[in-house]
């Protein structure tokens, strides 16, 4: 029997909570049936990891013409109204989609971080290497 633990946080005004909890899973589900269930819905998530990654590339090839105009301007990549603005928009559109409360912030922060570093990269010159992080690094969420 395997027990994955996993971390609800909570944030709330008052400050950050953390609820530990564990579910118990059954290492004897063979029912064909069931796994069958299941590799569908895998099938429409890797159907949407898909359209995502377009959409992703879509943003990041009109950021770079962003880049472009900013390094041909004298604009900061980081102009922090214009990310408060976005982030606001991303946890509007993840409340009304039904998103987990406040994961469309937290999305588009790490989607803003990525976002501006090519722009830096774009302004400066240099070319982004990207890496595998390690499986011994890596954190399963």
């Amino acid at each position: 029997m395997t027990i994955f633990r996993f971390k609800v946080i909570d944030y709330t005004s008052s400050g950050v909570s953390a609820n530990d909890n564990a579910i118990e899973t059954n290492p004897d589900v063979s029912d064909f049936s069931v796994m069958k269930h299941i590799s569908d819905y895998r099938k429409e998530i890797d159907a949407i990891d898909h359209q995502l990654s377009d959409l992703l590339g879509k943003r990041f090839r009109i950021a770079e013409k962003v880049a472009e105009y900013k390094k041909a301007n004298g604009v900061p990549v980081r102009i922090q109204s214009r990310i408060d603005e976005v982030l606001k928009n991303a946890e509007t559109n993840g409340k009304a989609n039904g998103l987990p409360p406040r994961l469309g912030y937290f999305l588009w922060q790490e989607i803003i971080a990525a976002t501006c570093f090519m722009e830096e990269d774009r302004i400066s010159g240099a070319v982004a290497e990207y890496s595998e992080i390690p499986d011994d690094e890596a954190e399963i969420l």
